[in-house]
Parts: C-alpha cells; sequence; structure tokens
C-alpha cells in the first residue's frame, strides 16, 4: 500500500464562530504548523491573516510566517495563491514571486485552480440563491501564464479542480509541458449549499480519476461543505429538518416550540457591536424560557451588508445588525447618511425617536419585508483616517476617501471636491494600505478596533455624521414566532442597544488613547475648519432637498425642526 500524504489546510478564510481556535495571527499560524506536522501533516496549507481576520496580502507577512515555521519544523510549505482577495489575473502570482526571491521563503508547492467557477450559494430553506453575481475567475491565458511563471521558479504546481473539465485542463498542462509532473491533482468537491463542484461521493471522486492521465500522477480530495471522512455529506434538506426538529424536553414553560435565528453583522469578532450581538442572544435565550436561540455571524461571514439585508428579505437569512444601510433601499432613509445633518446626540436621539423616523421604518418593512426591532443601537460620531495630516477642509479636495455604498457618503465627499471611492468595510485597511484611498471616515472606536490607524496614521476627529444600527429580522419570520418569543427578542435587542451605547461613550476615549499611545497624530479640526466642511455639505444638502434627488423635498427641513 502506498504512504498517504496528509495536507493541513488550518485557515482559509474562515472566521472563529464555529471554532475559537482558527489561527490568524502569525505566532498562531506557526504554531499551528508545528501541531499538525507533530500529528503527522506533509504539506501545510495557510492563509496569512489580518488580526481581526481579514486577508493579509503583503509579501512581507508572509516572508515572516514561512521563516518561522521552517526554523521550527520541516514541514512542506503550499501558501494560498490569494482565491478572490488577492489581486486580480495576472497580478495574482506577485505574493508567490516575491517568495520566491529568497529560498528561505520560497514555498515548496503553490495551488492553481485550472478553471472558472460561479460562487452562489443556494438556501435549500427559500429555494433562492445568494451571491448570485460572485465568479472566481481564472482564464486560461492567466493559467497559462501563472504555469509559466512557476516553471521558471522551479515550484511544484497543485491543480485544483471542481469538475471535470477542470482536471481535463490539466491534464492538457502537463501533456504538453506547461505544467512539469508528475501532475499533482486536488479534486476540490462541495456540498450543502455549494453547488459547484462535484459532489462528495464516491461516483463524483471516481468521475474525476477517470480523466486523469496514464503517466504516473498524484491526487487528493477535500470538500467544502461536507466532511470527507464520510463516503456521502449529507444533503441540506437532511441538515435543515436535523437543525429544526422539535424537541419536547426543551420547549419552554409556554410550551414555545424552539426557534434559531440567523442573525449577522459586519464588524469585527472584538467589536462592542459584536459583543452586544452576543449579549442580545444570551439575553432572548433567557428572556424566551431557551425557546429562542440566536446563532451569530459577525465580520461579514454571511457576505456584505447590502447582500445581507436582501437575504434577511427573502427569508434565507433571518436577521441582520449594522448602521446606515436602509438608505440603499428607502430613498427617503439616504439623508441619514449626509454629512451634518445632526447637530449633536442630542438631535439625532430626538429623529430616531420621532414619529417621522418610525413612519420610515414602517414602509421599510412594507417595501422589503424586514421589520426594525431596535434603533437605539448609537455608534460613535464619525471621524477620519488619512495618510496625510488634515489640516483644514481644503486638505480634503482632491483626496480618494473610502466611502460605503450610500448616497450620503458619496455626495459629501463630492461637497468637499474629494474622490469617493467604494471599498468594502472588511477591505479597508489593505485599501488603505495599498494606496487604494487616502482616507477612511467611521465611528471613532472602530478606526482604532479595525486598526485603519495602523496604515493610515493621522487621526482627524470631525464629528461630520452620527448613525446607529438597526436590528433588522424578517417579517414573516417574526410574525411566525410565539407573542412570547416576539417581546423576549424585542426586549434582548433594545436592551443590548442601551449596553452598546453606554460601552460607546466610554471606549471612545480609550480608543483614541491607545492609537496616540501607537503613534497615531490626533487631531481636533477648529471650530471655523470644521465650520467650513459644514458650510460645503449641508449646502449641497438643500440642493438635493430642493430637487427631491434622493428623498422627498422639505424632509431636510423637517429634521433640522427636531432641533426645537
Amino acid at each position: 500500500m502506498e504512504k498517504v500524504i496528509l495536507e493541513a489546510r488550518i485557515n482559509e478564510y474562515n472566521m472563529r464562530h464555529g471554532n475559537p481556535h482558527v489561527p490568524w495571527t502569525i505566532k498562531e499560524i506557526v504554531e499551528e504548523a508545528c501541531k499538525v506536522r507533530e500529528a503527522g501533516a506533509s504539506i501545510l496549507h495557510f492563509h496569512a491573516r489580518t488580526p481581526e481576520g481579514g486577508a493579509a496580502n503583503d509579501p512581507q507577512i508572509y516572508r515572516e510566517i514561512i521563516r518561522r515555521i521552517r526554523e521550527k519544523t520541516d514541514i512542506l510549505l503550499l501558501p494560498t495563491l490569494g482565491f478572490n482577495s488577492n489581486d486580480k489575473d495576472w497580478d495574482r502570482i506577485r505574493i508567490i514571486k516575491a517568495l520566491a526571491e529568497s529560498e528561505d521563503t520560497k514555498p515548496d508547492l503553490v495551488p492553481l485552480d485550472m478553471g472558472s467557477v460561479n460562487l452562489e450559494q443556494y438556501d435549500a430553506k427559500s429555494g433562492s440563491f445568494l451571491d448570485k453575481d460572485a465568479v472566481y475567475s481564472n482564464p486560461t491565458d492567466v493559467l497559462e501564464y501563472c504555469a509559466a511563471e512557476m516553471k521558471k521558479l522551479h515550484i511544484k504546481v497543485k491543480m485544483t479542480c471542481w469538475d471535470m473539465g477542470f482536471v481535463r485542463r490539466g491534464c492538457k498542462f502537463l501533456e504538453t509541458g506547461r505544467i512539469e509532473g508528475p501532475g499533482y491533482f486536488l479534486f476540490h468537491l462541495t456540498e450543502g449549499p455549494f453547488l459547484t463542484g462535484h459532489p462528495l461521493s464516491r461516483a463524483g471522486i471516481d468521475a474525476l480519476r477517470a480523466v486523469l492521465p496514464e503517466e504516473k500522477c498524484y491526487w487528493s480530495v477535500n470538500c467544502k461543505g461536507g466532511d470527507t471522512a464520510k463516503e456521502q455529506a449529507p444533503t441540506e434538506e437532511v441538515q435543515e429538518s436535523q437543525e429544526t426538529e422539535e424537541e419536547p424536553e426543551k420547549a419552554s414553560a409556554a410550551e414555545d416550540k424552539a426557534v434559531t435565528l440567523k442573525v449577522g453583522g459586519i464588524q469585527t469578532t472584538e467589536d462592542p457591536s459584536t459583543k452586544a450581538l452576543y449579549q442580545m442572544a444570551e439575553r432572548a435565550n433567557e428572556l424566551s424560557g431557551g425557546s429562542l436561540t440566536l446563532e451569530v455571524y459577525p465580520a461579514s461571514q454571511l457576505g456584505s451588508a447590502t447582500n445581507e439585508i436582501e437575504a434577511v428579505s427573502m427569508g434565507s437569512q433571518d436577521m441582520f445588525v449594522d448602521a446606515g444601510w436602509m438608505g440603499t433601499f428607502l430613498k427617503d432613509k439616504a439623508i441619514d447618511g449626509m454629512w451634518f445633518t445632526f447637530v449633536d446626540g442630542a438631535h439625532y436621539d430626538a429623529y430616531i425617536n420621532s414619529d417621522l423616523n418610525q413612519e420610515m421604518e414602517e414602509e421599510f418593512c412594507t417595501l422589503k419585508g424586514v421589520q426594525i426591532l431596535a434603533s437605539n443601537w448609537y455608534r460613535a460620531p464619525r471621524s477620519f483616517v488619512t495618510k496625510t495630516e488634515i489640516a483644514s477642509a481644503e486638505d480634503f479636495v482632491g483626496m480618494k476617501i473610502r466611502v460605503p455604498d450610500l448616497p450620503g457618503s458619496l455626495e459629501s465627499v463630492d461637497a468637499l471636491e474629494g474622490k469617493a471611492t467604494q471599498v468594502a468595510w472588511s477591505e479597508t485597511y489593505l485599501a488603505l494600505q495599498q494606496g487604494v484611498v487616502d482616507a477612511a471616515e467611521g465611528p471613532l472606536d472602530n478606526l482604532y478596533s479595525m486598526n485603519f490607524y495602523e496604515a493610515a496614521p493621522y487621526v482627524t476627529i470631525t464629528e461630520h455624521n452620527r448613525d446607529s444600527m438597526q436590528v433588522m429580522i424578517n417579517d414573516r419570520i417574526f410574525e411566525g414566532l410565539s407573542e412570547n418569543q416576539q417581546n423576549a427578542l424585542v426586549q434582548a435587542a433594545k436592551e443590548a442597544g442601551d449596553w452598546y451605547s453606554e460601552q460607546i461613550e466610554a471606549t471612545c476615549q480609550e480608543a483614541v488613547d491607545a492609537m496616540k499611545e501607537n503613534g497615531a497624530t490626533i487631531t481636533e479640526l477648529s471650530e471655523e475648519q470644521v465650520a467650513a466642511m459644514r458650510e460645503k455639505i449641508q449646502a449641497r444638502t438643500r440642493e438635493l432637498d430642493a430637487a427631491g434627488t434622493y428623498w422627498k423635498t422639505g424632509l431636510y427641513e423637517q429634521i433640522e425642526a427636531l432641533t426645537q
């Protein structure tokens, strides 16, 4: 019998909700490498990560990881090529080429996906597709280029194959010498919500093996969404029935049926809002007598904010918590995103608790089928991190400023004559680090928790906008809960909001002190300079209000009146 070679894939882009031990930091990855080698693995596949769990596409971080691992163990190293988080097409192998400049950091193997795939997920519960526009693109000319570069560098290529066409293409690369033999194939099977790959079954594996070349080659198997220790993974429908089957002995005192709700967020695992999500989950379980279980998925694990809201609207995701995104779907809510709309915290609180805001939330429910359970998760006022120091409003002219895809943010940056640049929140650190943007703005505590100040060390406190997180839930799902469960969930959401708001007040100064201690320059613009910013943006707000461009004419005046 031939020896079996084990490859340990230790982190991918996995977050920590299911396993708190997923290694992210350099130290954790090195320690895990030693453990899996001791357990019998011969190959280590890893992704460099930021301390918050994001993708760290930095050659220097990879160099440090590889050097430290090789100081401690002889395991073969197979770093990622970047998947969808790295540079596209021709630049995808830039990190590998940088590592190969020195023998002590040169990888032993690299993965190359031998084709392009759709990366949507199918939700069996609702019969809907999520992330329908997600595509992992690997054109053949790019594959030829990557293979040729690896051949020059004398690095072994592992051909990752999602279906039979990938294997056939890999065979041709071997046959023509584009990739040197013996061939090493990975059959990347998929189960559950992932439809792209062959299913996890003997038949699926045998179909791929049947087209391998006659010459000696090696193959291995993994499965996204399944368990390779089993011949056939459970189907999504079976998993769903197992998860929702009623167990009378666990029912609440009011005989409520046990319900599990999936709650998504986009902030980091260490952000106060994420901690508040877990508090809400714990409190809802307690208040419902144990019949409500909230599963928390922070850090964009379920997708971008807009994708998650759409999923809640369709019912394929139960709940979502974050701030500002109603303006993407509800015309009048776009005004919330215009900077300097609110004079101070008291003004914003009056707005959130007004009949005006309540009417908008009801309209949002009618439009999207999504209820707002709580809006009292008040965030810190928003300020800036920049790569150069800000001394006046004029310094924003021509500056590339990261903003979310919200009309208010886009218009506000334009009013300052800056260049609004849309970047996903989770990718902002890298965008700052790599010069894609010159600045970013956000709640003061987030600028610290996301480590943005490391890449843009000038923190300018402007308090140019205020917002709050909304606790959203699919309307049909909420109405399907018992009265006891509905009351428990609403109370838990509001209590968590009160706790979160208190935490934010306490942590803002701590965040400022910590950023300053770590080398950031903290600046508070003079009242005159802030007034200059406010004047430019409020002039734009009045123009938009008069034209009814995004919200109904006269709405700005109604909000201004709430200060009285």
